[in-house]
């Protein structure tokens, strides 16, 4: 049990440092290319955002490559753990479910989401400002 705990909050550190260099990395990113002149905060953060999303999403396939290598030995049979085509299933219908239900494409769904409302709302809000149509 104790073991189990250490091996989840060794993963989830990992997860939350890679979370953190991509969002770092957009940050820097957006500032460096973005004009000093013209640059509005809301857009900033939409962009920063958006490319977060982006790389998130992206990230995940190496969860996937990962998950079938550690399945399978060196020789290209599966492992003794995984030779049982429902214990294979099992572990695919988890992803599955944390991919659609509970993770990544609901939370990148959401995210753009509130994004395109803010950006929306502030962007009327200008135009009121500046008596523009």
């Amino acid at each position: 049990m104790g073991s189990l705990l250490i091996e989840s909050v060794w993963g989830w550190s990992i997860f939350a440092l890679v979370l953190l260099a991509i969002l770092v990395f957009c940050w820097t990113y957006i500032r460096r290319y973005q004009s000093q002149q013209e640059s509005e905060v809301v857009s900033t953060i939409t962009a920063i955002c958006a490319l977060a999303v982006a790389l998130i999403t992206s990230s995940l396939l190496p969860v996937d490559i990962f998950l079938v290598s550690y399945m399978k030995d060196s020789r290209g049979s599966y492992k003794e753990w995984a030779a049982d085509n429902i214990t294979r299933q099992n572990i695919e219908d988890t992803v599955l479910y944390g991919y659609y239900s509970r993770g990544a494409y609901p939370g990148c769904n959401s995210a753009l989401k509130t994004m395109k409302i803010c950006v929306t709302m502030h962007r009327m809000r200008s135009d009121d400002a500046t008596g523009q149509t």
